[in-house]
C-alpha cells in the first residue's frame, strides 16, 4: 500500500542570503497545503550539498540553492 506524501516534516537546507528568504517565502506557502510544517534549514553554502546527500532517500530534505551568473 502506498503512503501519504509527505508524512513527516519536510526540511529544505537552503545557504544564507537570498536564497534563504525564498526559501522561507516557499516553505510559507506550500505548508498549508501540504498538511505538513516545511522547516528551512540555513547552512554554510558549502555544507548545503552534504547534508542533502547524507539524508535518508525519502525526499522529505531538500535543496535549494541559487546560480549566479
Amino acid at each position: 500500500m502506498a503512503q501519504n506524501f509527505p508524512s513527516k516534516p519536510i526540511r529544505v537546507i537552503s545557504p544564507g542570503g537570498g536564497t534563504n528568504l525564498v526559501a522561507r517565502l516557499i516553505a510559507e506557502g506550500v505548508s498549508g497545503p501540504l498538511g505538513q510544517q516545511v522547516v528551512v534549514d540555513n547552512r554554510p553554502t558549502a555544507l548545503t550539498g552534504p547534508i542533502v546527500m547524507q539524508s535518508p532517500p525519502d525526499g522529505h530534505t531538500l535543496l535549494l540553492n541559487g546560480s549566479s551568473f
